[in-house]
Order: structure tokens, then sequence, then C-alpha cells
């Protein structure tokens, strides 16, 4: 996302943006997938999605809008709750798996 929102280069023409948008799409989709995927927690049936369902639905329509808008201010929501989710999760990735 934040290559969407980054200042335009003049060699780009008007399909570079759409590029863009399509990945940065696929990487709301993955992130999505990763979001609804349950914690293991040894018990599969008592075993929690990371966020709720109600939570991954609001993020995405913050997502999408900031994806199809070439306004930074419409995008910023997105960008704090994404930012948020990393924070608490930065701890627990593990750069080399």
């Amino acid at each position: 996302m934040e290559a969407l929102h980054s200042a335009p280069d003049p060699a780009e023409g008007s399909g570079k943006l759409t590029d863009k948008q399509m990945a940065a799409r696929r990487s709301w989709d993955a992130l999505k997938r990763d979001l609804r995927t349950t914690i293991d927690s040894g018990y599969r049936p008592l075993a929690m999605p990371f966020l709720p369902a109600s939570t991954i639905t609001d993020l995405e329509i913050k997502v999408l809008t900031a994806i199809d808008s070439a306004d930074f201010l419409k995008a910023a929501p997105a960008y704090d709750d994404l930012r948020v989710i990393l924070t608490a999760c930065s701890a627990r990735i593990d750069e080399l798996a």
C-alpha cells in the first residue's frame, strides 16, 4: 500500500497504478487468509481465528478503500489498523521462516 500512495514516477504510465492496485489486492488476500487462520491451541475444536470475522470485514473495507483511493487521507485508517497488527505481531514474526 505504501507504493500506491508514494509520489508517482513520471516514467510510469497510467496502467502502473492498476498494476500496483492489483498487487496490493493480492497482498490483502494473503493477509486476510492469515488473519482467518486459527491459532494452534492444541485443541482443534477450540481453536480461534487470529481476529474475529467482523473485525476482518471492517479492516477489509478500510484496506480496499485505501487501495482504490488515490487520497492518502482516505487510506490513513487502514494504515493505522495494519500498523497496530504489525506492532502486536512483530515480536513473534520469524523472518527466517
